[in-house]
């Protein structure tokens, strides 16, 4: 039985992340091949990339055309729409983080609520007062 290639996906990451979210990023699958480039990105990486994770830098059409996927860290896009890459490569899928907030949103309000149900302010001041 002979072994099957399997090709590697090479991935930009255009933000400062830790190494251990870079770890963590590279865990999802061994085909992932994971370069972190921050501020500036090489016209290499671009050219290479298939998937692209950023918040503010974009790469023109013709620096990435093998791109097939840009994953943006904000929820909103208003800062991207113009961007060429977006509105010029037709077939460049766009996500966004938008819905992630939602249940820590929520969590934070029902705990805002209680803590002024059971008077937690009040607790702090007396609390500091000794």
């Amino acid at each position: 039985m002979s072994e099957q290639k399997v090709d590697s996906i090479p991935v930009v990451v255009a933000m400062n992340f830790s190494d251990a979210i870079m770890e963590q990023i590279r865990a999802v699958s061994p085909r992932l091949r994971v370069e972190r480039h921050h501020p500036n990105v090489p016209d290499k990486a671009w050219n290479d990339a298939e998937i692209v994770y950023t918040v503010r830098n974009f790469p023109t059409v013709e620096q990435a055309p093998r791109l097939r996927w840009m994953q943006l860290h904000s929820a909103g896009i208003d800062h991207a729409v113009k961007e060429p890459i977006l509105t010029d490569a037709a077939d460049v899928e766009v996500t966004t983080t938008s819905g992630i907030h939602a249940g820590i949103i929520a969590e934070y309000c029902i705990m805002g609520m209680l803590a002024f149900e059971f008077g937690l302010p009040t607790m702090l001041d007396y609390q500091a007062r000794a």
